[in-house]
């Protein structure tokens, strides 16, 4: 339960890091308003996880006890697919928002190329392992 929390709170700090980043670092109007709204975006649907993931069990201490499973409501397994489903659609997000301002800027093809690169290394694919499922 307590590794849920953290992974949670890692992710969400990550993210709202990322977003403080851009919002320092780009002066385009259009970009500073996408970047405050996925702040907000990204600040609700973390909220909704932590405290979902806080009452993943009601009494709580069925997540651990398996003798009250019977008579405890527990989340059903696909509230965890939803947070995946928020967790990547956020991480898209933020990879793409700096996309949009590369094409904007006026950069040698090759220096834009360059930047396509080190952006893109934010896709790049390392099998992680596997998920600890609470229950």
């Amino acid at each position: 339960m307590v590794n849920n929390f953290f992974y949670v709170f890692a992710l969400t700090f990550v993210k709202i890091s990322i977003l403080f980043l851009y919002l320092r670092a780009f002066t385009y109007p259009s970009v500073l308003v996408v970047s405050k709204v996925l702040l907000g975006v990204v600040i609700i649907a973390y909220l909704w996880i932590i405290i979902s993931v806080s009452t993943t069990c009601i009494p709580l201490d069925a997540l651990w006890n398996f003798a009250k499973r019977p008579t405890a409501y527990c989340y059903r397994f696909s509230v965890w697919w939803s947070y995946a489903g928020i967790n990547i659609t956020t991480d898209f997000l933020i990879f793409a928002l700096p996309l949009t301002v590369l094409r904007k800027m006026r950069v040698p093809q090759r220096q834009k190329t360059a930047l396509h690169f080190v952006f893109g290394l934010g896709f790049w694919y390392e099998p992680a392992p596997p998920a600890r499922i609470p229950y």
